[in-house]
């Protein structure tokens, strides 16, 4: 993309000053607060979503060498962490787990063949490119070779990394905004330091 030569990037610095005006006006604090009934439209917002989308933006990058960039891939995982939890914790009631993994919709069964092919393609996608960079799967993959892990298991892998690493450091900093949220004393520090 050509920029065009009246960007403020690319005009004199006298020129600039009346975009710069217009571009303070915009990013004022009076107009944010005007523009957050836009996010919530007055009814209460999911922190935790708000902090999983980047989380799952970042560790995809790490993990798989790319955004992911799938708004609903991204809710999907979220919305599958859940059923992963249950289908985990009916393998542990042995012998009645088979039993009770029937008891499954099967719309739970299906986000978690979801998930699974949409791991396996990002991680099958990293592992075909060949690149020095140093993220998570070049690590991980070189120390797997190594041990002798076999390709399967390495695929398989993905999986767990992206909901591993992306929930939990979610969730985390929803704690820690709950807690500053809740504690006045606290969130007054905070904001003073800031």
């Amino acid at each position: 993309m050509k920029l065009s030569k009246e960007t403020i990037t690319l005009i004199s610095d006298e020129d600039t000053i009346p975009i710069r005006c217009s571009l303070d006006s915009a990013s004022a604090h009076r107009s944010l607060l005007e523009q957050e009934p836009m996010i919530a439209n007055g009814n209460p917002v999911d922190m935790c979503k708000w902090f999983a989308f980047p989380m799952f933006d970042i560790n995809s990058n790490f993990g798989f060498g790319e955004d992911m960039g799938y708004y609903d891939w991204v809710k999907f995982v979220i919305d599958y962490f859940y059923a992963a939890t249950l289908l985990h914790q009916c393998h542990k009631f042995w012998p009645l787990n088979r039993l009770l993994a029937l008891l499954i919709p099967p719309s739970t069964r299906k986000m978690q063949i979801s998930h699974n092919e949409a791991s396996l393609k990002g991680i099958r996608n990293r592992m075909a490119v060949d690149t020095d960079r140093h993220d998570f799967m070049h690590h991980f993959q070189k120390q797997a070779i190594k041990e002798g892990l076999p390709i399967k298991m390495i695929e398989t892998q993905g999986a767990v990394v992206i909901l591993a690493d992306s929930e939990t450091s979610s969730v985390a900093e929803t704690a820690a905004i709950y807690h500053i949220l809740t504690h006045l004393d606290i969130y007054k520090k905070l904001r003073e330091e800031i």
